[in-house]
């Protein structure tokens, strides 16, 4: 079964797009995981060498729909944090970087650039 926490409180009403994402993140790892898993599933099989998030993302979608056995209207993810989503597995995932076409997206580009940078598994350095 795969979940979603979408819980709400009334203090996100005072948070910005990149500090829900962030919590959605933080509540829901497994989101990143499948999509991870899905990117790399269309980078290796599907015919264009960059695609958009929103083929893995809508394929997660149908996921959790259709494989788990809560009502849909349980389980959201919210189209905002699609290019947060991009930026970060293209920023975590070095098979990954550069795969993405992204659309302009400026808050998303803010949040990214202020990533932290990436270690390497051989060394233990920045990349």
């Amino acid at each position: 079964m795969i979940d979603v926490d979408t819980r709400t409180d009334p203090a996100q009403d005072d948070l910005t797009v990149p500090q829900l994402f962030e919590r959605f993140h933080q509540a829901n790892p497994h989101i990143y995981r499948a999509l991870v898993t899905h990117c790399r599933d269309y980078a290796r099989n599907g015919r264009r060498p960059r695609f958009g998030i929103r083929a893995p993302w809508e394929r997660l979608r149908w996921d959790l729909s259709t494989r788990t056995d809560r009502p849909a209207d349980d389980y959201k993810l919210n189209d905002r944090y699609a290019p947060y989503y991009a930026r970060l597995i293209a920023h975590q995932e070095p098979d990954l970087a550069g795969v993405f076409e992204t659309r302009r997206a400026p808050e998303a580009d803010e949040w990214a650039a202020q990533l932290p940078r990436p270690r390497t598994e051989q060394d233990g350095t920045d990349r």
